[in-house]
């Protein structure tokens, strides 16, 4: 998990060196960042394990529910088709680019960096939620569609 959304989060590391070398100027607290990232991958491991556990879950239904695995395909495809409409709707527009997050959510300091990275983790996921739940249904997690996903972005 971790892996497959790293490509959204190294060119915005590359945007916090440029104020983290700034306020160094001006000898405030500055973290590296290592922490900053570390936010992002605190945020993505724990969502990777959650994620992990329910698709568990979801797997052992079928065997106490057999309606569910004769209709497995209709929801799945249901699933799909929602998370592609999600894709064309406003709300997605909603998403933050990472410089505008940057310029309104600074902190300074250790906990700050990994506070914003954490936060912008957050708008992140909700962002691809959908995107993640078609992960799920292609096969948890499965490395050709994530590959496929992470050179979307």
């Amino acid at each position: 998990m971790v892996a497959m959304v790293f490509p959204a989060v190294a060119p915005v590391a590359g945007l916090f060196t440029g104020p983290t070398r700034q306020r160094t100027g001006q000898r405030r607290k500055v973290a590296p960042v290592w922490v900053f990232v570390s936010g992002y991958a605190v945020l993505w491991t724990l969502t990777g394990g959650v994620g992990y556990a329910a698709d568990l879950g979801i797997q052992s239904l079928p065997g106490r529910f057999p309606v569910l695995q004769t209709h497995a395909a209709q929801i799945g495809g249901g699933l799909l088709i929602a998370a592609g409409a999600y894709q064309l709707t406003p709300l997605k527009n909603r998403c933050h680019s990472p410089f505008g997050f940057l310029m309104v959510s600074w902190h300074d300091g250790y906990v700050g960096a990994f506070r914003m990275e954490l936060t912008r983790g957050g708008y992140c996921l909700a962002c691809c939620r959908n995107l993640m739940m078609v992960m799920f249904v292609m096969g948890n997690m499965n490395l050709v569609w994530m590959r496929l996903h992470a050179a979307r972005h």
